[in-house]
């Protein structure tokens, strides 16, 4: 006597192994978005706490120091995004 088992065609049970992957891969995802968004959060948090502030602000700010070697027309009181311009070209 033999014992068949019967399974409905696309029926969702863990012994398919397409399901079972489909579930890890979806699992890995949550996962790996979940310890990002954490990560980002406590960076943010802990930067906040210190009293420093992140983003491009700074870019506006002068930058007070000189470059010798330059490609496109610079002076030491230019802002940092000017430098960053500078840079790249050189």
């Amino acid at each position: 006597m033999s014992h068949r088992r019967s399974t409905v065609k696309g029926s969702l049970s863990f012994a398919n192994p397409t399901v079972r992957a489909w579930l890890f891969q979806i699992l890995a995802v949550v996962a790996v978005v979940g310890i990002v968004g954490w990560l980002f959060h406590n960076t943010v948090t802990n930067l906040s706490n210190r009293g420093i502030t992140s983003g491009f602000a700074f870019l506006d700010r002068g930058a007070g120091f000189g470059i010798v070697q330059h490609l496109i027309d610079y002076q030491q009181g230019d802002t940092y995004g000017r430098v960053f311009i500078v840079g790249l070209l050189n």
